[in-house]
């Protein structure tokens, strides 16, 4: 196993091809840390273009595909992080972020989770059969979800959320005050929260509250 250390001063947006586990990390200094076999390596991008970082290994037939099956682990620690983009099958977890806005598109079977998010707004572009799953607060969602994608957000409190869901996927959010929805295919969206409401549904897809299991007192009787 091999360890390779980047200087990424500057990088806010990054632009994950996987695969492998990518772990962003809020920090005062900017590096890159990659822990990968030898000859994985030599078949990586890593590029910076301004403010925005490539990283991911080089499409096939360009790579082996026994790269593909290898354990690849990133870290990367920024100061201010406003845009993910991960392509393919690879897996993104960002543990804490403060920011104003954030940005986070995927297209494949990949996987990101923000385990703690505060900010102004959120923006998540889903394509494909991959999930984002968000906690934290924000006070304002949007979401475009096409194909067999998932978006669990039940931990994330936000005031308003719009958004629009196209195929066969499902969104599970959390809302206060605002619910712009619109649903086409069998696409399907459930909510947590009391908002008022805009809806568009067409095809099978749907819309519901979510409903709250009851709790149940130390004696077994329901509460």
């Amino acid at each position: 196993m091999t360890i390779a250390v980047k200087d990424v001063a500057g990088v806010q947006r990054v632009r994950f091809g996987g695969p492998g586990i990518l772990k962003i990390i809020q920090s005062k200094h900017n590096t890159l840390t990659i822990h990968a076999p030898q000859y994985v390596m030599a078949q990586m991008v890593c590029q910076q273009q301004g403010n925005r970082l490539i990283i991911g290994l080089n499409h096939a037939p360009v790579a082996e595909l026994r790269a593909y099956r290898e354990v690849v682990a990133y870290e990367l620690r920024l100061s201010d992080l406003t845009a993910l983009n991960l392509l393919g099958t690879g897996r993104a977890i960002i543990p804490d972020l403060d920011t104003d806005e954030l940005s986070l598109r995927m297209s494949g079977r990949g996987s990101i989770r923000v385990e703690h998010l505060t900010a102004d707004k959120l923006k998540v572009n889903l394509q494909g059969q991959g999930r984002v799953s968000v906690a934290g607060d924000v006070e304002s969602q949007q979401l475009s979800l096409q194909g067999k994608g998932e978006y669990l957000a039940t931990g994330l409190v936000s005031d308003f959320a719009d958004l629009v869901v196209e195929g066969e996927g499902s969104a599970n959010i959390a809302v206060s005050d605002y619910l712009s929805v619109r649903v086409s295919g069998k696409g399907s969206v459930s909510y947590d929260g009391f908002p008022e409401i805009s809806k568009v549904i067409s095809g099978m897809g749907r819309l519901q509250r979510n409903r709250r299991q009851p709790r149940q007192s130390k004696q077994g009787n329901l509460l």
